[in-house]
């Protein structure tokens, strides 16, 4: 959800790695402000199994790597970012986040 409690619709989410290049990468992403119209623009970096959220503010991450601490990404270009450390998963493992809150930009 975004800053105000409302499902945050269309929001990039991703993940990053723990350590200095995730944190490159994050700081890439931080002031990043896509236009929504323009579909071929580049993205501050590659992103590890992206995906989008739905109009209720949803999203299924998959094919994560087993046995990395990861750092879960939700981006909405002027919106809102949130940061989330996950655990290390192993091999099958499902995670539900339940409600994540989102910063205000």
């Amino acid at each position: 959800v975004g800053a105000d409690g409302a499902p945050l619709a269309k929001a990039r989410v991703f993940v990053v790695g723990d350590g200095p290049l995730g944190d490159a990468v994050l700081a890439s992403w931080a002031d990043h402000r896509q236009d929504p119209l323009d579909v071929g623009a580049a993205e501050p970096s590659v992103t590890l199994g992206a995906v989008w959220t739905d109009a209720a503010g949803a999203f299924v991450l998959g094919r994560l790597p087993p046995g990395l601490p990861l750092r879960l990404v939700v981006h909405h270009a002027g919106v809102a970012q949130a940061v989330h450390a996950l655990p290390a998963l192993r091999s099958g493992e499902r995670l539900d986040l339940s409600t994540l809150q989102a910063r205000a930009r």
